[in-house]
């Protein structure tokens, strides 16, 4: 119902793709593309995306990849990876984790070495991400602290209900092992 006050946790994809492209710029990638469902969240993503080439003043080329669903649909996935590997990029930053894993099988089929070559990474953060194979480097969004914030917030002495409050969820990069410092 309209005013009852309640407690909100913000997360916002453009914030933690931002640091994830940022992330790979400080490693030294600088042909990095963006492979991505054509969904809303991930449109905010790719936003992110462009707007952490600009700042790190990398070129904001057409480098996406457009895929159906969570599938790598192969009459839109496959051309899309051969443009990427032709125009010799050297990461891609992956709208989710399922999408990964398939770049990952597709560059490891075509014989390219990942980190060596091509850095993969990856906005979910999932558990477990960066502790089972392919290990994807990604961008966690920390929830713990901003549930353990959220808790104090509507505990308030004496019983009284807390006037609402909105608490933003902050992302971390994880690091893994599909990502490495360039030379």
């Amino acid at each position: 119902g309209e005013g009852l006050p309640c407690t909100i946790l913000l997360y916002s994809i453009m914030v933690g793709v931002r640091l994830g492209v940022r992330h790979l710029a400080a490693l030294g990638y600088r042909k990095i593309a963006f492979a991505s469902n054509d969904v809303d969240w991930e449109n905010a993503a790719y936003a992110g995306y462009r707007q952490a080439l600009a700042e790190a003043g990398l070129a904001t080329g057409q480098r996406r990849i457009l895929t159906k669903g969570y599938k790598a649909v192969p009459e839109i996935f496959i051309p899309g990876m051969r443009k990427i590997l032709d125009e010799g990029c050297d990461a891609i930053f992956a709208g989710s984790d399922p999408l990964a894993l398939h770049i990952v099988d597709y560059l490891r089929q075509q014989g390219v070495k990942i980190p060596g070559e091509i850095g993969v990474m990856v906005p979910d953060g999932l558990p477990g991400a960066n502790q089972y194979p392919p290990y994807h480097s990604s961008i966690r969004p920390i929830y713990n602290e901003a549930i353990k914030e959220a808790i104090s917030a509507i505990e308030v002495p004496g019983g009284e209900v807390s006037s609402g409050k909105v608490i933003v969820v902050h992302p971390e990069v994880l690091s893994g092992q599909t990502v490495a410092r360039r030379a």
